[in-house]
């Protein structure tokens, strides 16, 4: 029995022995496991640590990123509100330039209107003024006509038409002319109107002895002048 209970007790000895051996060695297998997973989660903290400096770092410069992006964002909507605003200016200015450009428009029409009506006025006044001209050559041509084919009958001695009144030669100072019946002598012919030519006037009283205005030696027929303004109307009158 006490050799069972020494054996029995060596045995005790020894596994305890044992056991204290495992025991040693598991607390310094998981002391090394601990310094092991220490050593690593120190690395992987640090790792994370620079991790999260860089995502720290990246964060600061995406936000102010995202401040200069919001600064150019405001500004462009100045921008924008300001171009908003020239547009409508704009905008205003071509609508009174249009409304200007209409009434330019509007207004040239009714002076290019007028100047087609004064143009066909003047040419109007050009064609009446010319057709005046011609009928006052044509007036003219026929006077003169007439003119010479009195005087062509004066020098012939044909017989007196009364369309010239005849001028009567001054007599003689020793002897007066006896004046006209009734005491009067024909007054300065008179121009007649479409006629071509003139009628005696009324007759003038002299008083003493010979006629007033009668210079010529021999009796030839007398033309009043007509102004240009008669044979305007005459033309006229035609």
């Amino acid at each position: 029995v006490a050799q069972r209970r020494a054996d029995v007790e060596r045995e005790i000895v020894d596994r305890r022995t044992e056991a204290a051996q495992k025991i040693a060695a598991l607390h310094a297998q998981a002391q090394h496991h601990c310094a092991e997973v220490r050593r690593r989660g120190d690395e992987q903290a640090a790792a994370y640590q620079q991790q999260l400096a860089t995502i720290q770092r990246e964060i600061q410069a995406q936000r102010q990123r995202l401040a200069q992006l919001q600064a150019e964002l405001d500004a462009a909507e100045q921008r924008l509100a300001q171009a908003r605003q020239e547009h409508a200016t704009v905008e205003h200015e071509v609508t009174q330039l249009r409304q200007d450009f209409r009434e330019v428009t509007r207004d040239l029409t009714d002076e290019r209107n007028r100047l087609a009506e004064v143009r066909q006025a003047a040419e109007a006044a050009e064609q009446h003024a010319k057709e005046v001209r011609a009928r006052v050559r044509r007036e003219a041509k026929r006077v003169a006509e007439l003119a010479a084919a009195a005087v062509m009958a004066a020098a012939t001695g044909g017989a007196d038409t009364g369309e010239y009144p005849k001028v009567v030669a001054r007599p003689p100072a020793d002897k007066p002319a006896e004046p006209p019946a009734g005491g009067a002598v024909p007054g300065p012919a008179m121009p007649v109107a479409g006629s071509g030519g003139a009628l005696p006037g009324p007759a003038t009283p002299v008083a003493g002895s010979g006629y007033a205005g009668q210079d010529t030696a021999t009796a030839v027929p007398v033309q009043q002048e007509r102004e240009p303004g008669e044979l305007a109307l005459a033309a006229d009158a035609e």
